[in-house]
């Protein structure tokens, strides 16, 4: 981060930057104002009071979110790089990791009521705690100001923090830093932001500064306080030396409090680079805080873990009906039809609003740049001049907000053909259209489908949507009954994980490295679907099987059939009913049931019955066609 913008000083608020002399820092691009409000949601209020010979003081406020700061807590830590100062709030978000009020900036003896404030301003809105942990920072402004005089009231903290916006870039003697004395010159309130490149997770970092120490002044590596002979220790050693800094850092970067302690730790580092020296008697801390959405902690929470605010936010809620239906034209040939997504979402918390309005910008060139950018201007260094002017044009027509507000859902019309070529695998032909930003969109494409058992299946396809002709989707799923988890791209291709000169062959091959700009579309899905009335199917019983038992029947030849072949019985009812395994050879048992139906058998014909019926054909039929268990349950207790 560019530490140079603790040496904007003016003493009044300034209105050009280092960089407007033509000074560049780093090599990281700044955010758009180059301010810690590039941070989404984050503000800065400014309260100033100069007045009389002697009052020269004031107050900055921070707020890092746009939510109930008690209540959505931020994930913060502290670096104490020189102790010698008053800051508030300190050991409890060493303990526990995380902040729950603005932050505000001012001087020494204004501590006291500036945590006094904090506390009622969170009572406001929660009214039934016993607990706040107000967060102060301060620089010793007394070289400049009436600091005895206590000149900072309560009421200059509520305005400081209701005058808040994200808009707000304002630099130099302003607010905490408006008397502040820094490396002999005038200090004063500074900040600054870079956005980290796309492969290295495209975040932002913001800082901003109260300067009110000493040392020896260095810009761009040059010791500029020796070349202007105005540097601590010059005439006294310890002379103009002592002073304080606060640092607050903000990233929308998703960073725990230990990670965030890490970054704090840099801070100093930047303090170091600008020619500070953290003195003996200079009190040096560096605030460091992450808003990521998904890092913010609810204390309304019941759950003891932290959990992406997008999957469970319940304040942003909407409405979507899916319709279909699906049509059996032969056992091979499905056809299916259905309309997806229709509904809205209202969108109440961890909102962004951003609007530019039309305007008309002229350039008229420049026409002498020699007698105004001096001899040597190069074409490259104009060009940075017309873009840097027309980049403040567009500032100007530039809004931001965190209203509340709806979207429709994007709308699907889906019809299909669907061949089934066996039981695991199918072919489909899908005509798709969908409805993005106003108009519909059409597309058409090819799947080919692979089940798995029933538990899981796996798909592949191949569509062409929106003039893109390179769309290869894949997906699986997973049936758990009336639960089937499943998760899907229709575009592999757009993410990078199939570019081998992106992603395998470059120096940066450990990650995988997509570029946004390039992908025109891809959609990756991942959620449950739940299955409701789904039947019990009963297997069907065929009476012309052979290996099942039929049901009783009063018919008289089959109770004959019964008698004769258990011929030990002496009346119909106590005829056990069994199935006839045998096919051959029944003919011959009904008329040797004939024969014997009204004489009595002798014991020799009774035993030779039971062999035949034991070594008949009957045992081998029921071997060949059931296993061994189920012969024992079909098969009648005498046999």
């Amino acid at each position: 981060l560019a530490f140079v913008l603790i040496i904007n000083s003016v003493v009044f608020s300034q209105e050009k930057r280092a960089r407007d002399y033509g000074i560049d820092f780093g090599v990281f691009k700044t955010g758009i104002d180059n301010s810690i409000t590039d941070i989404e949601g984050v503000k800065v209020g400014h309260v100033t009071l100069n007045y009389g010979k002697n009052v020269r003081t004031g107050v900055t406020a921070i707020i890092p979110h746009p939510d109930d700061l008690f209540r959505i807590k931020t994930p913060t830590a502290i670096f104490i790089g020189n102790g010698f100062g008053k800051l508030t709030g300190y050991s409890q978000i060493e303990e526990l990791g995380n902040s729950e009020t603005p932050i505000i900036l001012t001087n020494t003896l204004s501590v006291p009521t500036a945590s006094q404030a904090l506390i009622e301003y969170t009572l406001r809105n929660n009214n039934n705690i016993r607990s706040v942990n107000p967060l102060v920072g301060e620089t010793n402004d007394g070289r400049l100001n009436d600091i005895q005089g206590f000149h900072v009231k309560k009421e200059h903290i509520f305005k400081a923090i209701e005058k808040a916006t994200i808009k707000n870039i304002t630099e130099g003697s302003i607010g905490a830093g408006t008397g502040t004395v820094c490396f002999g010159f005038k200090g004063g309130i500074g900040t600054s932001s870079r956005v980290i490149p796309t492969s290295l997770g495209g975040y932002t970092v913001g800082v901003l500064v109260q300067t009110n120490f000493g040392g020896v002044l260095r810009i761009g590596g040059e010791n500029i306080g020796k070349k202007l002979n105005k540097y601590a220790f010059k005439k006294d050693i310890h002379k103009n030396a002592d002073g304080s800094c606060m640092i607050v850092i903000i990233t929308d970067a998703p960073i725990d409090s230990r990670n965030l302690k890490r970054l704090a730790k840099r801070g100093m580092m930047g303090l170091a680079k600008t020619g500070g020296i953290a003195s003996n008697g200079s009190g040096d801390y560096v605030i460091a805080l992450s808003v990521a959405k998904q890092n913010l902690i609810n204390s309304r929470s019941e759950s003891s873990l932290y959990k992406p605010n997008y999957l469970f936010n319940r304040n942003n809620r909407g409405l979507g009906i899916d319709l279909g239906f699906n049509y059996h034209v032969s056992d091979k040939l499905l056809l299916e039809a259905s309309v997806l997504d229709l509904g809205f979402i209202n969108w109440n918390s961890y909102t962004a609003n951003s609007k530019l309005e039309a305007w008309n910008y002229e350039y008229d060139g420049i026409s002498n740049p020699i007698s105004i950018f001096g001899d040597g201007s190069s074409v490259d260094f104009l060009k940075e001049v017309l873009e840097d002017s027309i980049e403040e044009d567009l500032k100007n027509n530039y809004s931001y907000t965190n209203e509340s507000y709806s979207t429709a859902l994007r709308t699907k019309i889906y019809a299909s053909m669907e061949y089934i070529v066996d039981h695991n695998n199918f072919i489909s032909l899908s005509l798709y259209s969908s409805f993005v930003r106003s108009r519909w969109r059409r597309g058409m494409g090819v799947a080919y489908n692979y089940h798995l058992g029933n538990f899981l299946s796996a798909t592949a396809s191949y569509s062409i949507y929106n003039r893109s002709y390179s769309n290869v989707g894949f997906g699986v799923s997973l049936n758990l009954g009336p639960v089937e988890i499943y998760c899907l791209t229709d575009n592999v291709l757009a993410f990078g994980t199939l570019n081998p000169r992106d992603n395998f062959l470059s120096d940066a091959a450990s990650s995988i490295n997509i570029d946004t700009k390039k992908v025109r579309n891809g959609q990756i899905h991942f959620g449950l679907n739940l299955t409701f009335g789904r039947d019990k199917k009963e297997k069907p019983i065929d009476e012309e099987d052979e290996n099942r038992a039929k049901s009783v029947s009063s018919d008289s030849e089959k109770s004959k059939e019964g008698s004769a072949a258990n011929s030990g019985s002496s009346s119909e009812s106590n005829t056990p009913k069994r199935t006839n395994y045998n096919s051959k050879g029944n003919s011959d048992k009904k008329q040797k049931s004939k024969k014997t139906k009204n004489s009595k058998s002798s014991y020799d014909t009774k035993t030779e019955k039971k062999k035949n019926t034991r070594k008949g054909e009957l045992k081998t039929k029921v071997e060949q066609s059931a296993p061994k268990s189920s012969t024992v349950r079909k098969v009648s207790r005498k046999l």
